[in-house]
């Protein structure tokens, strides 16, 4: 793990909701664009406590 990571439990409150099926890691070094039409489906979404931590993360990571 790297200090851009931030791991995905399924032990974590809100787990479910991301439509994962095992532990994961959101890696902040490894961000891609995909063009929109290459997009098959939807998996889920991060709960806000999760998406709270990505962007706290972001912003420290990649302050200016």
């Amino acid at each position: 793990m790297t200090p851009a990571d931030i791991p995905v439990s399924r032990s974590q409150p809100g787990f479910p909701a991301t439509g994962l099926k095992t532990d994961s890691v959101i890696r902040l070094d490894k961000i891609a664009t995909i063009i929109r039409t290459r997009i098959v489906g939807r998996i889920g979404e991060l709960p806000p406590e999760l998406r709270s931590r990505v962007n706290e993360k972001i912003t420290g990571l990649y302050r200016i």
